[in-house]
């Protein structure tokens, strides 16, 4: 992987990296904002689909139990009765109470049909209208007959029965229509749960499959960065302290750390060149100064062998002036003398040898 980094520059991977980890980012936040979006969705399919008509099937059961104890009321009432001087109402209010009540459980029954129904919820819910319609048919016959003062014992068996027969299979509908939705609410909460595993696994993926390799990348171009630059600091400073033989590291990369380190090791190479080439300059010069040094030292022996020559030779010129000096001052003594020979011998000059053409 260090390989294959290393093809890129530091600023392509940094860059690279950021853009990953962006991504990676982004991601996450969508995944995020799907669950929660999901979750939301499921909350509100489990409130409006779910809790709110069973509550509206639990309201009926109240009402279903409230007619009933309203009716066994209004049948304390029965003239003749030892409960009768017990109340001191009218049966009406009985009878009003069972009136509103049918008020609220036709709405009831009206909401909770307009909400939308699996086929398996239908079927159960016909079940229950149909069932709950046998119960109302046997409680509007006992309430006409109570609004007639009719309290036979007929009557209130008829109703007594009744609670026991379609009363009771009205409830048992109701029940199962619950039991239904308790049944979907968990298969939906269910639902939920996977969903909620599903973003959790695509978090995981977008953190594992884009921020981990972003954060390693960028992690290991750091590192190759910090470790470059100490390797061409130290390559700087062994090359300021004048160690040119140190061999710099030269990996070849494409990034920059690669770059630095060739031309590092280029630079140290023209260095040892040049300094290898001012001192084979220094030892030639050298070398003249030498040779100069011995020809300096050669003339200087011979300019004094040439002083010495030249002082002989003024010292020769001087004994050579003293020579011709006294040989002129001979010549003018000889003159003398020869003219003052001619003065006292005349007569013998053919004899003497001091004169000429004898």
């Amino acid at each position: 992987m260090h390989a294959l980094l290393n093809r890129f520059h530091l600023t392509t991977r940094l860059s690279l990296g950021t853009v990953i980890l962006w991504l990676s980012f982004g991601a996450s936040l969508a995944v995020g904002i799907w669950g929660l979006h999901m979750a939301r969705a499921s909350l509100g399919a489990v409130h409006d689909a779910r809790l709110v008509p069973m509550g509206q099937l639990s309201d009926l059961r109240d009402h279903l139990r409230a007619d009933t104890a309203e009716m066994l009321r209004v049948m304390q009432h029965a003239p003749g009765s030892p409960t009768a001087a017990l109340h001191d109402h009218p049966a009406q209010i009985h009878l009003a109470a069972v009136a509103a009540t049918r008020t609220a459980v036709d709405k009831l029954w009206a909401a909770y049909l307009a909400t939308e129904m699996t086929a398996d919820e239908k079927k159960l819910a016909d079940l229950a209208v149909v069932a709950h319609a046998a119960w109302r048919a046997k409680l509007d016959a006992t309430v006409a007959a109570i609004g007639k003062e009719d309290y036979a014992p007929a009557t209130i068996q008829a109703f007594l029965l009744a609670g026991r027969a379609e009363g009771k299979a009205a409830l048992e509908r109701l029940t199962d229509l619950q039991k239904f939705q308790q049944k979907m609410a968990a298969e939906e909460a269910s639902a939920a749960a996977r969903r909620y595993e599903t973003a959790l696994v695509l978090f995981a993926g977008c953190v594992l499959l884009g921020a981990v390799p972003a954060t390693l990348a960028i992690g290991l171009t750091l590192r190759r960065q910090a470790a470059g630059f100490r390797a061409a600091q130290a390559a700087a400073q062994a090359i300021a302290d004048g160690d040119l033989a140190s061999p710099i590291p030269a990996d070849g990369a494409r990034d920059e750390v690669g770059r630095l380190s060739t031309v590092l090791a280029s630079m140290q190479r023209q260095l040892r060149q040049t300094v290898a080439g001012v001192r084979s300059n220094a030892e030639q010069v050298a070398t003249a100064s030498a040779q100069i040094a011995q020809g300096n030292q050669e003339l200087s022996h011979r300019t004094e062998q040439q002083a010495s020559a030249l002082q002989q030779t003024a010292s020769a010129m001087e004994q050579l002036g003293t020579t011709v000096r006294h040989t002129a001052d001979n010549a003018s003594q000889a003159d003398r003398l020869s003219a003052a020979a001619s003065d006292v011998h005349p007569a013998r000059c053919s004899r003497c040898p001091c004169c000429p053409g004898t």
